[in-house]
């Protein structure tokens, strides 16, 4: 069981996998994610997604900033996202850090920070966080 883990681009040419902080893939059926995160966990916690009708919603293009951060509580999880074109330039590439627990937001990054550090290094400044 792991209490923090990474969804997106390492940048070691792997495609975007959940990670754990030892740099190993985790299969999603051993991450003990409830469904409501699994269904949203590439990108749908980014700014500006959102579920319809049982459908994750992207925003457009030009409506995906970088350094604008999210944070959800969602059963037992807290959850950072924010679009990442770090190493993927792809539109919709992010960085999604799901810590076990609630975290207030500061906590969160710098729990997020800690144990991704060379994740977190190459992500753009954080400019905001919404907490939702």
């Amino acid at each position: 069981m792991h209490d923090v883990l990474f969804m997106g681009w390492w940048g070691n040419g792997v495609c975007p996998a959940l990670w754990s902080p030892e740099r190993k893939i985790v299969p999603f059926v051993e991450a003990d994610l409830p469904p409501a995160i699994l269904e949203r966990i590439d990108g749908g916690f980014c700014p500006g997604a959102y579920m319809l009708n049982g459908e994750l919603t992207l925003p457009k293009s030009d409506e995906r900033p970088e350094g604008l951060a999210r944070i959800f509580y969602i059963t037992g999880w807290t959850i950072v996202a924010l679009w990442d074109r770090s190493v993927d330039p792809r539109d919709g590439s992010h960085a999604t850090f799901l810590l076990r627990s609630h975290w207030e937001d500061k906590f969160a990054i710098r729990r997020a920070e800690k144990f991704f550090p060379d994740v977190w290094r190459r992500l753009p400044e954080l400019i905001t966080v919404s907490c939702i």
